[in-house]
């Protein structure tokens, strides 16, 4: 669990957003929707991702797990 964690934080920065996807969060969030994300990663990890691809603004609330070990 530890290592897949570890590969995965190491990985996060060549990752990108799907082709479109800001673009819908956007829409969405312009037209007054709530959005949530709800995610098996752990909690600060999940803060960090979000806070990379810029998305803080885009979500109501982002809910991970309180571990590593989903």
């Amino acid at each position: 669990c530890e290592r897949f964690n570890q590969y995965f934080y190491d990985g996060l920065h060549m990752c990108e957003l799907w082709p479109g996807a800001l673009d819908t969060l956007t829409y969405v969030k312009q037209v007054g929707k709530t959005q949530s994300l709800l995610s098996a990663s752990e909690q600060i990890m999940l803060n960090e991702s979000v806070r990379k691809f810029q998305l803080e603004h885009l979500f109501d609330h982002v809910f991970g797990i309180a571990d590593k070990m989903a």
